[in-house]
């Protein structure tokens, strides 16, 4: 296979440039009054936009330096300028919706991205304490913004977000894959005593259980160990709870059933691991 010829090698190259650089057009009709005439002209300006990356920038270095046995004034500190650059944001999202209307949140993303960013951080004083820390490192998250703003880096965003939709595919293909290993996991092991690494963190006592399980043997998390502990056989397991059975008192009854593990979990995690391994080798 050689591959497509040149010509459409061409055709679709310029076929995407066509796509990234067409002309776009706002949805919503921008409001015409002299206000938002002045607002657009504020933030349509370079100087506006440089304004805007300090703030970003100064406010990510000094989010930066807080720690856990900061001082109180550098905590005084850490406070105040969080007060003042989440003023200069609502300041900024304030400026958009009187420019732009509230549409314009929607035909820029960017402009929804400060929306979403501004709204997430107020909503910090309103929850309680762990939240509100959370809610308040939202706010690194408009360094975003200033990765946009540097073209080498836009142009690996842009990449990204191109390839989200075909990502989707693969990881609908990895789950499928994972989940049918994960179901024979339960049926082969989902009984099996625990041991060394099996125990409440890994086993296959379930299918959550054994999805998270799988997923973690497939980043190399001890599944050898996972492998002997689901190999267990008697005289260390029972491999049937009946009358016969050292230790059991017999309040269920006989059951058909014990706590060993299967003379298979060799060959069933060599072939776990060949297939996730080369699944992953030639995505």
């Amino acid at each position: 296979n050689k591959g497509p010829p040149p010509a459409d090698v061409h055709y679709s190259r310029f076929y995407r440039q066509v796509l990234a650089y067409k002309p776009t057009y706002p949805r919503y009709k921008r409001p015409m009054n002299l206000f938002s005439q002045g607002a657009r002209r504020i933030t349509d300006t370079k100087t506006f936009s440089r304004f805007s990356s300090l703030c970003v920038a100064t406010n990510v270095v000094f989010m930066l330096t807080d720690n856990a046995d900061a001082g109180e004034f550098h905590t005084y500190i850490i406070d105040t300028q969080n007060t003042v650059f989440f003023a200069e944001l609502c300041v900024e999202v304030w400026l958009y919706l009187v420019g732009y209307g509230p549409g314009g949140f929607i035909d820029d993303p960017w402009k929804g991205f400060d929306l979403v960013v501004c709204l997430a951080t107020a909503m910090g004083p309103i929850l309680n304490n762990n939240l509100s820390e959370f809610a308040k490192s939202f706010r690194l998250l408009r360094i975003v913004v200033l990765m946009n703003m540097i073209k080498p880096i836009r142009v690996i965003l842009e990449t990204l977000l191109a390839c989200l939709p075909q990502l989707s595919n693969i990881i609908v293909l990895l789950l499928l894959v994972y989940s049918i290993f994960a179901v024979v996991a339960i049926q082969l092991f989902g009984l099996t005593k625990f041991g060394f690494r099996l125990g409440p963190t890994a086993n296959f006592g379930s299918y959550g259980m054994s999805i998270l399980t799988v997923f973690q043997m497939v980043t190399g998390d001890e599944w050898q160990d996972i492998l002997i502990d689901v190999s267990v056989e008697p005289p260390e397991c029972t491999a049937r709870f009946d009358s016969t059975a050292p230790g059991y008192s017999g309040i269920y009854g006989d059951l058909s059933f014990g706590d060993c593990g299967s003379s298979a979990a060799p060959v069933f995690f060599i072939i776990f691991m060949l297939v996730c391994e080369q699944i992953m080798l030639n995505l």
